[in-house]
């Protein structure tokens, strides 16, 4: 969304993809995912600075990276040093999600999800309820 875009300095995903771990699809199979995402939202004028995604299901330090853990969100922050937590929003529609962000104390928002709604700091049916959220103009 071009909006978010404007609104939000980063725009990053991290998402637990089991299914590699489990050999269901490959790396560049969702390499090609996220290549198709960031080019469609790119071309509707938004963007994604970056994808953050924990694959496998068996490697110690690899599991320190899936959510609920803070493990990609810290890497995000290596990445791009402005980032500060306690000024930042995870949207998420899973229990998981909302565990990691308090962990790192972001901001909690529970889109299209009621089952999760009592443990975020908010709470949207979409991702455009983003903007009436932050009542943006």
């Amino acid at each position: 969304m071009v909006v978010l875009s404007k609104i939000f300095s980063r725009i990053i995903i991290v998402t637990n993809q089991q299914g590699v771990g489990k050999g269901l699809m490959n790396e560049e199979d969702l390499e090609s995912i996220h290549t198709m995402l960031t080019t469609e939202v790119r071309l509707s004028g938004g963007r994604i600075d970056a994808i953050y995604a924990a694959t496998c299901l068996k490697d110690e330090d690899t599991k320190k990276m899936r959510k609920p853990n803070t493990g990609m969100l810290l890497l995000a922050q290596e990445q791009f040093e402005e980032i500060d937590f306690k000024k930042s929003i995870i949207v998420g529609d899973s229990i998981s999600d909302l565990q990691m962000g308090h962990a790192l104390g972001l901001i909690t928002i529970a889109c299209n999800n009621s089952q999760i709604h009592e443990h975020a700091d908010y709470n949207i049916p979409n991702l455009t309820g983003i903007l009436a959220l932050l009542e943006y103009k």
